[in-house]
């Protein structure tokens, strides 16, 4: 890696490291850059060249003071999807088992992580939780939701997932923002990509909102401020090749899903500490390098982003993706300028 690299590693690995306990994320109100704090037009120019004079910290150190700045300012946003009903003692697999034919199988989501073969949520807005459970029959996949009025339980409504024999991820969330929550099913059959549906349940029956197709998926947490609230937002991640993917912030607009106006913010705290992990284990693939700089435009961050563009181009590279670099290297700038 050349010097004028590493000399932008460091400065910008100096700037990504909070000075305090506290970090804001990005603001286009008070004109914050997410990574570099607040937005200058004149310090996104190239940087100089380093006297010869000046010491040069070795590779490793300039990347692991970036990805330190990156990785620390990422919020971690959990969420726990198996809860206790109450404080007895019931044996929930027993329950769910009770509702399933003898030759079904009891399957548990690969994802989230740690998910068990039961969760509960509110569906259908008593703010009683239920009880959902899936398994698979022959060629199926079957969804429960069951409720319990006084000692016994109930089936309230059931959803078949028929040609699918693989449960990737089982959720809840308020999408619709209406104060009951949805049920969030990713299935796939051998090696398919997995497509997620979503069901909204009224009357003791599933209505399918809608199906998306995936390699990855976040469920985003709603938000609000003191001026605006924004629903529950899906992250679906489609791979394009094997470096990269296309990625979509969607919101659903009572109708169907819609992307977010300013997804800047997942930007920030997901995709470029994702490519950043990336161009750590290879700093010499160009297109990891330009996945990045891509990131950290779309974050509004266009110094780091300026950074890892100049990085990426000091190797070689195709002339088609030397004409990418340079398309988005203009798009940086101007974007930069017209703030």
């Amino acid at each position: 890696m050349l010097p004028i690299q590493l000399a932008g590693l460091v400065l910008v690995g100096r700037a990504l490291v909070p000075k305090s306990r506290s970090f804001s994320s990005p603001s286009v109100k008070n004109n914050l850059s997410p990574f570099l704090g607040k937005r200058n037009t004149k310090s996104i120019l190239p940087q100089r060249a380093v006297p010869s004079r000046v010491p040069i910290p070795d590779a490793s150190a300039a990347i692991r003071a970036l990805y330190n700045g990156l990785t620390g300012a990422v919020s971690q946003i959990t969420s726990q999807i198996t809860s206790q009903m109450s404080k007895g003692t019931e044996d929930y697999n027993a329950v769910v088992k009770s509702f399933m034919p003898d030759n079904a199988e009891l399957l548990i989501p690969r994802r989230p992580s740690g998910s068990a073969g039961f969760h509960f949520a509110d569906l259908d807005g008593s703010s009683q939780n239920g009880l959902i459970a899936s398994f698979k029959l022959e060629n199926e996949i079957r969804t429960l939701y069951l409720k319990k009025k006084g000692e016994e339980w109930y089936e309230e409504a059931e959803v078949s997932s028929y040609g699918f024999d693989t449960l990737d991820f089982r959720g809840t969330a308020d999408l619709t923002g209406e104060g009951k929550k949805q049920l969030l099913l990713g299935v796939s059959s051998g090696n398919e990509m997995p497509t997620l549906y979503s069901y909204s349940l009224s009357d003791g029956v599933f209505t399918e909102l809608f199906a998306r197709s995936y390699d990855r998926l976040e469920v985003l947490p709603a938000q609000k401020t003191r001026n605006t609230y924004d629903k529950v937002r899906l992250a679906i991640w489609n791979k394009r090749d094997e470096n990269s993917y296309d990625i979509e912030i969607l919101r659903w607009n009572g109708s169907e899903l819609v992307p977010v106006k300013n997804p800047a913010s997942y930007y920030y705290n997901r995709v470029a500490p994702y490519y950043f992990r990336k161009v750590k284990q290879a700093p010499g693939d160009v297109h990891l390098w330009y996945n990045l700089a891509e990131a950290l435009e779309k974050a509004g961050a266009y110094k780091d982003a300026l950074i890892a563009v100049n990085a990426g181009m000091r190797n070689q590279m195709e002339p088609s993706l030397k004409d990418r670099y340079l398309e988005l290297k203009k798009t940086i700038l101007d974007e930069a300028h017209s703030l």
